[in-house]
């Protein structure tokens, strides 16, 4: 029934360089202008492709004066972005022109990849993909369209117990383990799974249990999202995921997917998102991201709610 991500979110602080990093430097499109519906005080920001497809969306709750995170076990330590695999010069080119750090692209599990930070330090990689041309991607920004992230690749969870966690994986939301054949020096802390068809998507689980918990805050994520396709798909996956007794929310009504909230046994938060109603629920494609959306309920009190915001340009 999980079929793809949904969506990564993760906590920022400064809105307006998060803006000019994701926009300016990775060449994603704003898809959704919003606050945190359960703390309207804050900014929602998504961005994704050109209509924010589930599995191309990554959100920031924008926390201004929050800490800085600690990334450390029971947590998702990092996300995965696509790109072509003929793309990776580029972008070894394009952060050195735009004074981004980066490491030299390097093999796990075969693949080619990029680490980068954003500029409140989460970890971010782009990932060197064969046979993802045709997705959807963002076309209207200066990155050439031949170039661009096509959208979540994968994730990376540090488990206090591998054990723990892949059986959630695995039984619960259909996850396949990947074979490590360590031809390129995988190690062996590193376990892989797969979801989906011919355009896969994978989540990586490092047994870290030696390491120091990590902290939330600024620089880390939040929560993962998986996505399924309907409410009727929710539902049955959260009664699974209730009578391995890890206790899930009901299903919350997020205006653009509904969700249901649960943490796996190694902490880490996960969301289980449906595939609509989608981004194009309130405003058209074309005007995505370009006016701030509330839900209902909020509409009431949008300039007490618009007074508090901090000015963003973008």
């Amino acid at each position: 029934m999980i079929n793809s991500y949904h969506h990564i979110s993760a906590i920022a602080g400064d809105i307006q360089k998060n803006i000019d990093f994701y926009t300016n430097i990775l060449g994603l499109k704003m898809v959704k202008m919003t606050v945190n519906f359960d703390d309207p005080s804050t900014y929602h920001l998504y961005y994704g492709d050109e209509v924010g497809s589930p599995g191309t969306l990554i959100t920031f709750f924008m926390w201004p004066n929050g800490e800085k995170g600690r990334q450390g076990i029971q947590q998702v330590n990092s996300i995965s972005l696509k790109i072509p695999k003929s793309a990776i010069a580029y972008w070894v080119e394009r952060f050195t022109q735009k004074n981004i750090k980066y490491t030299l692209p390097i093999s796990r599990f075969g693949e080619k990849f990029i680490s980068i930070k954003d500029f409140d330090g989460l970890n971010l990689e782009l990932v060197g993909v064969e046979g993802i041309e045709d997705l959807k991607t963002y076309a209207k920004s200066d990155v050439p369209e031949e170039q661009a992230i096509r959208g979540i690749y994968g994730s990376t969870i540090w488990a206090e117990s591998l054990e723990v966690t892949e059986l959630i994986i695995k039984k619960l939301l259909g996850w396949e383990k990947v074979k490590n054949d360590k031809d390129d020096g995988t190690s062996d802390f590193i376990h892989r799974y797969r979801i989906g068809g011919d355009n896969p998507y994978f989540l990586e689980i490092r047994d870290t249990h030696d390491f120091w918990e990590g902290e939330g805050g600024l620089g880390t994520v939040h929560h993962i999202a998986f996505g399924v396709e309907t409410d009727k798909h929710q539902e049955e996956v959260r009664e699974m995921v209730k009578n391995e007794g890890l206790m899930p929310t009901y299903s919350v009504d997020r205006k653009y997917f509904h969700s249901v909230y649960f943490r796996e046994p190694g902490k880490v938060l996960f969301e289980i998102a449906t595939n609509g109603p989608g981004m194009t629920i309130d405003e058209s494609a074309e005007k995505l991201g370009k006016k701030l959306q509330l839900p209902v309920p909020l509409e009431k009190i949008r300039k007490q709610i618009v007074d508090s915001l901090p000015t963003i340009s973008f």
